[in-house]
């Protein structure tokens, strides 16, 4: 029986989905024929390298998610900055 931790089982599909996607042929509806989809795998390590594949990636979203507040933030104060030091004139 194949057991997947929760985490690492989300990131694999985020990495299924963008070679799924591909693999399809289309301009518009992208689809897969049957043989491609059977010979399609995806790598499933064992439980406890899960734990630590997941464990590593969601500690970077967490860090990118931090650093993404610090920008917003660095972005807010310049723009701050700069109303302040180029006031517009009132006509």
């Amino acid at each position: 029986m194949i057991t997947w931790y929760p985490t690492f089982f989300y990131f694999s599909l985020i990495v299924a989905k963008q070679r799924l996607n591909d693999l399809g042929a289309g301009a518009g509806f992208k689809e897969i024929s049957t043989s491609t989809l059977k010979a399609f795998q995806i790598s499933i390590p064992k439980h406890i390298e899960q734990q630590k594949i997941a464990h590593c990636l969601s500690s970077l979203d967490e860090v990118i998610g931090l650093e993404s507040h610090k920008l917003d933030a660095l972005k807010n104060l310049k723009k701050g900055l700069m109303q302040q030091l180029f006031p517009q004139e009132v006509a």
